[in-house]
């Protein structure tokens, strides 16, 4: 099958492109079957991903005599390692930043507050310290053994010598690309989607949709790129830090952490989600310059040393914005219909 593999068409081989269609087409197929697919495929994928990255940690280590290296031959230090540290940092929390913004999405079903508490506070702090603690230990040990710093954990698994190791460690990565690319990209364009155009879409058109689009735009050309990595990440985070900051500002100060439930299901031009046709216009407002400044830092070379920090900088400016020329003048209602809270213009 080695030919399959030296020609390109729109920057995939041959082979490259059986196995992404076999991927996606595995990917609709769970997704046409809804969210409850998607939860017991996590239930398979989350465990058996963990079980087979501890083991291939542990190879290493052993490999390595049992200790590893903390950093590179030339190391940064002092104000330029903390900077690099922070923004590394604040491109975590742009991909992040994606979960939060569509979190209802995971949490719409949950039996109680306690048990969405807890599945974040395991599924998030926890479990990324415990796999941030596996990639050091992959990576030292990999640069121990022969100077290399690995970029990918396909760099760790093409050195497994062991046919079988080399196998299960391949599918545990399928696996968990599989599970992070449901997660993080169909679940929240699914419902964006649906939300939209409720009549024409469900749930498993919306996932069509939503692949098809994951399809066009070719993203293996964004992936053999870190630069263009780290600007998608930079331009995607100055878009989505203003409108976290918008949404944040309305939820936790202008409203008091509440919600007009009923009204979030009424297209009536007196409920209290519509605004102008349906549209905040002074949310818009807020949004819009901070999402432009956001994008300038993030995207400008001028401004490199502030630029991982897009996000954050971006939110700030949106949520002081909205906040100040927010309208005051709402009244939320409770199931009954009987006003709980109201605030003065």
């Amino acid at each position: 099958m080695g030919h399959l593999d030296d020609n390109a068409v729109l920057g995939q081989s041959t082979l490259g492109w059986i196995t992404f269609l076999a991927l996606w087409a595995l990917q609709i197929l769970i997704v046409s079957y809804g969210m409850q697919m998607i939860r017991r495929y996590m239930a398979f994928a989350a465990p058996t991903t963990l079980i087979t990255m501890c083991a291939l940690a542990a190879w290493m280590f052993f490999r390595a005599d049992g200790s590893v290296s903390l950093s590179i031959d030339a190391p940064l230090t002092g104000g330029a390692m903390w900077l690099q540290i922070l923004q590394g940092a604040a491109l975590w929390v742009v991909v992040y930043g994606t979960f939060v913004l569509n979190f209802c999405d995971f949490t719409r079903s949950a039996r109680s507050r306690s048990s969405i508490v807890r599945g974040n506070v395991i599924g998030i702090p926890v479990n990324m310290l415990f796999f941030a603690m596996i990639v050091a230990v992959l990576s030292g040990a990999q640069f121990k053994l022969d100077g290399h710093v690995i970029t990918s954990p396909t760099d760790i698994v093409r050195t497994i010598p062991n046919m079988f190791l080399l196998a299960v460690a391949s599918l545990a990565l399928i696996a968990l690309t599989v599970a992070v690319n449901l997660l993080a990209n169909f679940v929240a364009p699914i419902y964006a989607l649906v939300n939209l155009f409720p009549r024409r879409l469900n749930f498993r058109k919306a996932g069509l949709v939503s692949g098809v689009l994951g399809l066009v735009i070719l993203p293996w050309n964004l992936y053999n790129s870190p630069v263009v990595v780290n600007y998608f990440l930079g331009g995607l985070g100055a878009l989505l830090g203003p409108l976290f900051g918008v949404i944040m500002a309305d939820y936790w100060l202008l409203r008091k952490a509440r919600v007009n439930v009923p009204d979030l299901y009424t297209e009536d031009a007196q409920g209290e989600y519509h605004y102008r046709r349906g549209y905040n216009p002074r949310a818009v407002a807020a949004f819009a310059p901070s999402a432009a400044a956001a994008v300038v830092l993030a995207l400008v070379p001028a401004f490199h040393a502030v630029a991982g920090f897009s996000w954050f900088i971006g939110a700030l400016l949106a949520a002081a914005g909205y906040a100040l020329i927010a309208d005051r003048g709402v009244a939320l209602r409770d199931v009954d219909g009987e006003a709980i809270a109201v605030a003065a213009e």
